[in-house]
């Protein structure tokens, strides 16, 4: 594993924290969210990711495209979610339990128990239950079409992939311009399965292009390249409030992060090396359950304690590391275990 990208998902995993924290407090929690406010490029991160580690992974096997390897492959993927995602949503059942409306809350909330949530475009469906379990409905299908993805690039070469890449962003945008005055542009551009799976195909493409193809420009570079591409992230993110919300759920911040994500993988600088310290590395392993816990412990500090949001911000983000930790220990570990014995694709 490149430890870089470990150290950028703990990154993007604290911005969605602190985003979350932001919106969920609200005006009490001014100072943090107007920093941020635009917290949705580490959703994009994480999609590119996915796709660009599935990718990594599917070559070095010999799996045939057909319908049935894509969804054993699928429901393998999911294995390691769903115990952890169903646990999550019964524990949000019970503290927003309300008598007399306890079977109609299980009812509204059945499509977020099977991952189909983000197929519907009702925000009050999508966001249902834990509101953070859509990103795992949407990488379902990201992952059903895995197989696919790896079947169209298969035989392309440098300039290809190059050209393939820009065409999928390209396109990206061009439904963005069309959709861009709906009022379901949260939904199209956000979270629809159909459209996040570009940002995952993009990822496979930037993995194919890294792992099989030499580079070029000589290593030490990279060590000045690191703060260029950090400081160009900086200036676009202070200024993302000036481009239209529907381009900055996600494509907005797709260049950059291909452009980080780029120069990263040589790990040849000191943003890199800190990146890659222990630290960074222990806290990646457990980011998923972090993912899983973080919001539903925002609210019940928010909905149990009248506090400094400071405090109450502390007091979440060190409760949802040590749950994560805990889950990650007692079941996650567990489950992965069982993966390696009983599935096989």
């Amino acid at each position: 594993m490149i430890r870089s990208y470990q150290g950028l998902r703990v990154i993007s995993m604290i911005c969605i924290f602190f985003y979350h924290c932001g919106f969920l407090v609200g005006t009490s929690f001014e100072r943090i969210y107007s920093f941020f406010y635009d917290g949705h490029f580490a959703v994009t991160f994480f999609f590119i990711l996915s796709g660009f580690l599935t990718y990594r992974s599917l070559i070095k096997t010999d799996i045939k495209f057909n319908m049935m390897n894509s969804i054993k492959f699928m429901f393998k993927k999911l294995s390691k979610f769903y115990p952890l995602h169903i646990l999550m949503l019964i524990i949000f059942l019970i503290i927003s339990y309300m008598p007399g409306l306890f079977l109609k809350q299980i009812i509204y909330h059945l499509p977020n128990a099977f991952f189909i949530s983000s197929y519907i475009p009702i925000r009050k469906i999508y966001f249902s239950g834990n509101g953070v379990s859509w990103y795992i409905s949407t990488l379902t299908f990201s992952y059903l079409l895995s197989l696919l993805f790896i079947k169209i690039i298969k035989n392309l070469r440098y300039f290809g992939l190059k050209i393939l890449i820009i065409g999928v962003y390209i396109f990206q945008l061009v439904i963005i311009c069309f959709g861009i005055e709906s009022e379901h542009h949260i939904w199209l551009f956000y979270v629809n399965p159909f459209f996040r799976s570009l940002d995952f195909f993009i990822g496979m493409i930037l993995s194919k292009i890294l792992l099989e193809n030499k580079i070029n420009l000589k290593r030490n570079i990279f060590k000045h390249l690191e703060f260029v591409v950090i400081i160009l992230f900086i200036i676009m993110y202070l200024n993302a409030w000036r481009v239209p919300q529907a381009f900055r759920w996600g494509t907005y911040f797709t260049p950059i992060i291909i452009y980080i994500m780029y120069i990263f993988y040589f790990e040849n600088g000191i943003i890199t090396k800190i990146l890659g310290t222990n630290i960074f590395q222990k806290l990646s392993k457990i980011s998923f359950e972090f993912y899983m816990v973080h919001q539903i412990v925002i609210a019940i500090y928010i909905k149990s304690f009248n506090s400094n949001p400071m405090i109450l911000l502390i007091l979440s983000l060190i409760t949802s590391i040590i749950l994560a930790k805990i889950l990650n220990k007692c079941l996650s570990r567990k489950i992965n275990i069982w993966n390696k014995k009983q599935l096989s694709v």
